[in-house]
C-alpha cells in the first residue's frame, strides 16, 4: 500500500507506511547499490527484509532520489548521506512503517496497540511514572505510551548502554497537547509527542 500518512510541522515530517508488500514486490519498486544488496542477504525473516526495503524506499521517494547513501552509527541507527543536510529515525511495529525526517537530531517509535505491554512495565516504568502518565490514560494504556515514550528517547539520546528506569525518568504529561517530558540522567530533557493512528501508538520527538 502507498503512503498512508504524512504529518508535518515546522520541524519534521513523518512518514506512515501500511505495509502489505512483500519483500520481492518492494525489491521491484527500487534499484539496490551492492552493499545494500549485500546487506539485504544477511537479514533473516520475510517481515524484516520488507520492513528494511520499505522504509529505503520511503527515504528515496521522500528525497525524489534513486540511491540514498545511508550508513549506520554504532548502536546502529541510521544516518543519510550528510550532503541531504537531514537527520531520520525509523521504526515498525504491527503493519505500519514509521519513518521521521528533520535537521535536528528526531527519534520516533510506533506500536500496536494490541501488544500488551502491562505484563513487563515494572522492567521500564516505575509506579510514580505510571501516574504521572494518568492523564494521557483515555489515549491509550499507560505502559504502551511509557514503552513508546521511552524507546522514542533512547532513539533521540544517541547513548549507548541506556537503562529505560536509571537513566530516563518520565517527569509531567500534558493531555491538552498530547505530550510528555522525559529527563535523562546527565539532565537533559525531552518533549515527545503522542499520537494515535490505525491502532497504532507513534511517539516522536525533535531535540
Amino acid at each position: 500500500m502507498p503512503l498512508i500518512s504524512k504529518l508535518s510541522s515546522n520541524e519534521a515530517d513523518i512518514l506512515l507506511w501500511q505495509l502489505e508488500e512483500s519483500s520481492d514486490e518492494l525489491l521491484g519498486m527500487m534499484t539496490l547499490s551492492d552493499p545494500e544488496t549485500d546487506f539485504l542477504k544477511k537479514l533473516h525473516g520475510e517481515k524484516r527484509r520488507a520492513e528494511w526495503l520499505c522504509w529505503h524506499l520511503m527515504v528515496r521517494n521522500y528525497f525524489g532520489c534513486e540511491q540514498i547513501e545511508i550508513s549506520y552509527d554504532s548502536s546502529g541507527r541510521p544516518i543519510v548521506d550528510r550532503k541531504l543536510n537531514r537527520e531520520i529515525s525509523v521504526s515498525h511495529g504491527g503493519s505500519i512503517v514509521a519513518v521521521i525526517i528533520s535537521k535536528s537530531f528526531c527519534g520516533i517509535d510506533i506500536e500496536s496497540l494490541n501488544r500488551n505491554f502491562s505484563r513487563v512495565q515494572n522492567r521500564f516504568m516505575t509506579a510514580s511514572e505510571c501516574n504521572i502518565l494518568t492523564p494521557l490514560s483515555d489515549i491509550a494504556d499507560v505502559a504502551a505510551i511509557g514503552w513508546c515514550a521511552k524507546e522514542c528517547a533512547y532513539k533521540i539520546a544517541r547513548c549507548d548502554g541506556i537503562d529505560f528506569i536509571r537513566d530516563l525518568t518520565i517527569i509531567s504529561a500534558s493531555r491538552e497537547n498530547r505530550t510528555l517530558t522525559i529527563k535523562f540522567s546527565h539532565g537533559s530533557t525531552f518533549s515527545i509527542n503522542v499520537e494515535i493512528i490505525d491502532n497504532h501508538i507513534i511517539c516522536h520527538s525533535i531535540k
